[in-house]
Parts: C-alpha cells; structure tokens; sequence
C-alpha cells in the first residue's frame, strides 16, 4: 500500500471531529439516528484508484466504536492490522513484521469512515452552521446545504442532506483559505433498524503525493454489538520494525 494513502487514513480520523448537526429541527432525526449507534462491525472491501490507471483491492473486517477508535484486519492482497485509539495510530503488516505509527497530537477523536462517531454535547459551542439553501445533486434531485466551521482552525465542512430521507449524500472539508481537502460522496446504504447507514462511500482527497482516490463497500453490517476494548489495544513489541509517521 502506498505511503500517501496511510498518510490519509491519519488525515481522515483527524480531520473536523467537531458535532455535525446543530439544534436545527431538520436536522433532528439524524442527530438521534447517528446519536444512537455505538459501535459497527463489517465485512469491507476498500478499491483504490492509482495514478497510473491501475486499481489496488483491499478486503478485510472492520470495527468501530465510539470515541472513534476502528479497527481493520486486512486479508487481502496480505494481512495487515491497522488499530486506532486514544493513542494514535497503528498500521502493521503482520508477515512483514513492520508498523507504522502516528502518536495522536490532539484531544479530538476524529470521526469513522461511515460517520458513525458519538458527538459530545459540550463541542457544540466550537462550531458555526450556516444554512446554504437548496442545490442539485443530479438532473432532478436537491440536497439542503449547510456548512460547519470549527471556531478553532477554521476548518469548515460542507454537507449535502437528502431532504426527503434525512441522510448525508456528499461532505466536502475545506481548509481555512477555502481550498477543498476532502470529498465524500455516500452512493448506497443499509437501512438498520431504520438508521441508514452508508454502505458506499467514494473518497477522494488531496495529499502531499497527490489526489488519493478510493471506493469502500461495507457489507454484514452489525451496530451496537458488544465490542471489548481490548480489539482496539496495540502492543509494540521487540521484533517489530518501527516507523514513525509525521502529519502537518
């Protein structure tokens, strides 16, 4: 796997970690929705697009819980484990005997690829919404836009919310001159217990090797099942090759 893409898995489960959704009555039923999952587990299949033309396929399990700690067990195309938690983050490769690993740097847990983050009440007083009004999606469908900025770094995200069934279709992050970071775009869902959660998701982002380009089906989804703590330890043994990472 190519270094630019883990460097933004790290951009990812860093990037805005404040509240999605204010107390803004439209946006009431997607609060509760994403305010009541706990925890995921699926099955995951991740393609990423190369520059060259080529396509890398990664297949494996997946986990997550709040506070934003995920876990991945990669089979294919090799076994790799990658574990996020209130430490950093750990990529191995597990025949190789090699990790890389980034300390986390900051108190915000990040959100989890399917948006499933627990949102701390007490965040809401860092951010800014602002009503965007009705745009188009596509020939004959509108999305409601509102923009999110943190009052700390200025970062801002734009979500695209369908306005009929309540769900997120696209989110875009900005930095804080405006240039776009990051896009999202939810393609399918799994409708669970009458929460949809996005089983699609198509990513591209800007990295310091260039734009990072994947689609990531989750299927076999479960949430809020009971998930021990330890799946989402690390332990850096003797034998391990060790290599820092560095993300500014």
């Amino acid at each position: 796997m190519k270094k630019s893409f883990i460097f933004l898995f790290i951009f990812i489960i860093n990037a805005v970690s404040q509240p999605l959704f204010a107390d803004i009555q439209d946006f009431k039923k997607i609060i509760e929705d994403y305010l009541s999952v706990n925890s995921i587990k699926s099955s995951i299949t991740q393609y990423i697009y190369l520059d060259d033309g080529s396509t890398e396929v990664f297949s494996g399990n997946y986990f997550a819980a709040s506070k934003g700690f995920i876990r991945i067990d990669y089979i294919r195309p090799e076994s790799q484990t990658i574990v996020v938690n209130d430490t950093g983050l750990f990529w191995y490769y597990n025949d190789r005997k090699l990790l890389f690993f980034s300390e986390k740097k900051s108190e915000n847990t990040g959100s989890i690829p399917a948006l499933m983050n627990v949102i701390p009440a007490d965040s809401m007083k860092d951010i800014e919404i602002v009503d965007e009004g009705i745009k188009f999606y596509s020939l004959f469908k509108t999305a409601q836009v509102y923009s999110v900025t943190s009052k700390k770094n200025k970062t801002k995200m734009i979500l695209w919310i369908d306005p009929v069934l309540k769900i997120i279709k696209k989110k875009y992050i900005l930095d804080d001159t405006g240039h776009e970071m990051m896009k999202e775009e939810y393609t399918d869902y799994t409708e669970i217990e009458g929460i949809f959660i996005p089983s699609k998701i198509e990513l591209k982002a800007r990295t310091s090797s260039g734009i990072v380009h994947t689609v990531t089906e989750y299927s076999n989804i479960v949430i809020n099942s009971r998930i021990e703590k330890d799946l989402f330890k690390f332990k850096i043994t003797p034998e391990m090759k060790v290599r820092m990472l560095n993300v500014h």
